[in-house]
């Protein structure tokens, strides 16, 4: 699902990598089912509700006795990713979550960089329930994007930085953007986030890496999928573009365009919505709204 509109942007000395596809919301699922026991289960969009579900018990009685209790029933309702207007529903304590990380402002956000332009960012990637804040900024003439993610606690009682181990020298995926491709791989309960990552090498040289990034048990984790080497003719003009997967093999421009479709192939296709917010040295903020919009922002939706 790579955008054939790239393309246009090849032919130039400098090259930018953009990635991005319409904003929508879920439709509304909601299964209410009555048993003895509460059991977790599946929506039929196969996004995994174990962790979202709220079970609520009710006794009824028609005769009023003691014996009656027998007749109770457990009703159990889902709350689903996939709502159109309750998208955020199944992060029951998102509140106690805004101020934790509104608490922690100096852990995620450093005065000495204010004024190089850091993005923030508030997410659920890996939809556990626990929101994360995402740190990110781009620098420097060769467009060198560093970020940092940090999760709250189960206990709800930190914030914690997300382990990530970039080797020294690794680039990192662009992932400041406001839209997304992404997959959902029901097998591992993963969701996978497309990305691009663009770097110019002086005059006419260019690398795009198109990139997958997932959060997974505490860790980012990012994959190389495909890479396109452009370098610009002495002329000026004239441009030679070379196709790769990660693995070295040549690919054509159409393999590359939709790598990352045939990588997750057996996966379930969707783009996300991520809302960026940006603070400046001396600049005033009111970071509890910026935070809370960022979280009403952020969205996943099926392809």
């Amino acid at each position: 699902m790579r955008k054939k509109w790239i393309l246009g942007l090849l032919l130039t000395s400098i090259v930018f990598g953009l990635t991005g596809c319409g904003k929508e919301k879920k439709e509304e699922q909601k299964t209410e089912t009555e048993s003895a026991t509460a059991a977790a289960s599946e929506d039929d969009t196969g996004i995994a509700t174990d962790s979202v579900t709220e079970s609520v018990t009710e006794s009824t009685s028609d005769t009023g006795t003691e014996g009656a209790k027998e007749n109770a029933s457990t009703e159990t309702t889902e709350i689903s990713t996939t709502s159109e207007n309750d998208f955020h529903d199944y992060v029951q304590d998102e509140e106690e979550q805004l101020e934790l990380i509104m608490n922690n402002i100096p852990t995620w956000h450093d005065e000495e960089y204010s004024e190089e332009g850091p993005r923030y960012a508030v997410t659920d990637l890996d939809h556990n329930g626990r929101l994360e804040l995402i740190m990110s900024k781009m620098e420097g003439t060769g467009m060198y994007t560093y970020s940092q993610f940090y999760e709250v606690s189960e206990d709800r009682k930190s914030l914690n930085r997300v382990k990530w181990e970039p080797e020294v020298g690794e680039s990192e995926p662009d992932i400041g953007v406001e839209t997304v491709d992404a997959y959902y791989d029901a097998a591992s309960n993963t969701y996978f986030y497309i990305f691009d990552d663009v770097i110019r090498a002086g005059f006419g040289e260019s690398m795009d890496t198109v990139m997958s990034l997932c959060l997974v048990k505490g860790e980012i984790k990012t994959e190389t999928i495909a890479s396109q080497h452009q370098l610009v003719g002495e002329d000026g003009e004239s441009v030679e573009t070379t196709y790769k997967l990660a693995d070295g093999t040549f690919i054509t421009s159409d393999e590359y365009y939709s790598s990352d479709e045939n990588r997750f192939r057996d996966a379930k296709p969707l783009f996300a919505s991520i809302s960026w917010f940006s603070y400046m040295a001396d600049a005033e903020i009111d970071f509890a709204t910026e935070l809370r919009v960022s979280w009403e922002g952020f969205s996943i939706a099926e392809e």
